[in-house]
């Protein structure tokens, strides 16, 4: 039999009480229920008699305010954590994650901490419209003309969640959204970037399903439409400032128009990252749909110009 000192015991200790955990989880009805005393008292036979104790408020707010608030400069490697592009050591969830790990096998401990960042987030920074801390360095957005930062879909999705709260509180402090309604479309004025993986899985899921082309067009258009019909409606204006400069050249076309999105920021990021936008006939249709209309509508406009 192993012995208690050696390390496979531990091991085995670690992973029985991971199990433990993950089944007391899936019992509580939410974070909120794991942290009452009542969720506990209700549990019968040996496990009522183990109820976790809850840290002390001192501990969580001087945990609290190293997550959010502690110089990155002073932090070197989190314990021996060592840092990479997908899991950087001095991140926010990373921050969170290493006092997670400090209350070992108690849920109940880790739930309240949880509670308690979420309500930090949402008090401090999200009411106040602070940016986040730890945040990705690609760019503030804060300036007029900057242009907005995108989610990092290489972190894993609870980061890209905070990634989405932290540039829905930059958007308000440039004043768009009106107030604290900020629009919940991820598509408004042609910026996609504000969909996290997991949503971007459930379009491609409902455009995998779709049955017939209409659906498929349908999920198409409401993933990728307003994108691209931005960048249509950006492509007939500057090719009209070309021409009105005299720069010659051919025009806006179907052609060009097609080639520069091609070439886009936005079809090399999300042609890697979304099944609905390969490189194929189906695409294309829709790229020629949405150019038709952008170009009738512009069409329309300067009808309404010259009378």
């Amino acid at each position: 039999s192993m012995q208690q000192s050696s390390g496979g015991y531990f091991f085995c200790q670690m992973v029985s009480a991971f199990h433990h955990n993950f089944q007391v989880a899936e019992v509580a009805r939410g974070v909120n229920e794991l942290v009452l005393d009542s969720f506990w008292d209700d549990r019968s036979g040996e496990q009522a008699a183990q109820v976790p104790e809850l840290p002390p408020p001192k501990i969580l707010k001087t945990q609290l305010d190293s997550v959010f608030h502690r110089d990155r400069s002073l932090v070197q490697n989190l314990g021996s954590v060592d840092s990479d592009e997908r899991h950087p050591s001095d991140s926010l969830l990373a921050h969170l994650a290493m006092y997670a790990l400090s209350y070992g096998d108690n849920p109940r401990a880790i739930s309240l901490l949880w509670k308690c960042f979420i309500s930090e987030i949402r008090l401090d920074f999200w009411e106040e419209r602070k940016p986040l801390p730890r945040m990705p360095p690609r760019g503030e957005g804060e300036g007029e003309g900057e242009p907005w930062p995108a989610i990092d879909h290489g972190r894993p999705v609870i980061e890209q969640k905070l990634q989405l709260i932290h540039l829905c509180i930059l958007r308000l402090r440039r004043g768009q959204g009106g107030g604290l309604e900020i629009s919940v479309d991820p598509f408004a004025e042609g910026n996609p970037d504000l969909l996290t993986s997991d949503l971007i899985e459930e379009f491609d899921y409902m455009f995998e399903i779709s049955s017939n082309r209409k659906n498929r067009k349908d999920v198409w258009m409401k993933m990728h439409g307003r994108a691209v019909a931005a960048m249509a409606r950006a492509h007939l204006e500057e090719s009209a400032a070309a021409q009105k400069a005299k720069e010659g050249g051919p025009g806006a076309s179907f052609g060009t128009f097609k080639k520069a999105f091609q070439s886009s920021q936005y079809f090399s990021t999300f042609s890697g990252l979304c099944k609905s936008l390969h490189w194929n006939g189906f695409t294309k249709d829709r790229l020629k749909e949405v150019w038709v209309a952008a170009t009738a509508t512009a069409a329309a406009s300067a009808e309404e110009e010259e009378g």
